[in-house]
């Protein structure tokens, strides 16, 4: 299976990776990761072709879940699920694409992104095997370099893991969870956060996820009499 990349390998990609890796703030990061896209511009479109290798150790079970919203189309997010699904393949990964309306319970999230993770949650209890690694990503997530393994970034200890916008910091609602108790405790409070959103803009579950995490870690915060204690 060869996957067709761009950049061209005359470009030293790997000089901004390790640069965007050793810097020493947010700004440097900032800057440096614009750099990156000024660099980008300037690419030659010539195709880039690997030749990705299964992984050898298949002991860590993993299950990719995308959730598409019943009744829209996944023309416009087919080559990165078609990436998605070389990635699954080559590495044994388990790999879940279904609609949102999948499980009857979820049926009380009116909000379409929340009801995915509810959709996640339903798999973790029904479908997917305890103890075993959830990876859920949106359905316009593409493999850039399909020789990085999930299991890489997985560290002893840590059962949740959520990762931030280098363009902005915000947190995205994608995320990486052992399906455990504490794990599926952890997607089912999120996505029934959607019945604590203000009238107000929020930005639906991305914009949920922070004072969720708050709440999350700092216990105290979820009660108006404590939350003063924490300012």
């Amino acid at each position: 299976m060869s996957t067709n990349l761009t950049p061209d390998p005359e470009w030293a990609s790997m000089r901004f990776e390790a640069r965007l890796k050793s810097a020493a703030s947010a700004a440097d990061y900032s800057e440096t990761a614009a750099e990156l896209l000024l660099h980008n511009a300037s690419i030659p479109n010539k195709p880039y072709y690997m030749q990705p290798k299964a992984r050898t150790n298949t002991s860590v079970a993993v299950t990719i879940v995308v959730s598409v919203t019943v009744g829209s189309t996944v023309d416009d997010y087919q080559t990165a699920l078609d990436s998605v699904k070389c990635y699954s393949a080559l590495h044994g990964y388990n790999l879940s694409i279904e609609f949102d309306n999948k499980f009857h319970e979820c049926a009380i999230h009116k909000d379409k992104f929340f009801r995915r993770h509810c959709h996640v949650h339903m798999l973790m209890k029904t479908k997917i095997t305890e103890g075993a690694w959830v990876l859920f990503i949106d359905g316009d997530v593409g493999i850039v370099n399909p020789n990085r393994l999930i299991e890489d970034y997985i560290e002893e200890g840590y059962e949740i893991y959520l990762y931030d916008r280098f363009y902005n910091w915000e947190y995205a609602a994608q995320y990486m969870v052992k399906n455990n108790k504490r794990g599926r405790a952890w997607v089912k409070e999120f996505a029934s956060y959607e019945f604590k959103l203000p009238d107000s803009f929020h930005g639906t579950d991305n914009g949920a996820l922070h004072p969720f995490m708050m709440h999350y870690l700092v216990p105290e915060t979820r009660n108006p009499q404590t939350r003063s204690r924490c300012s």
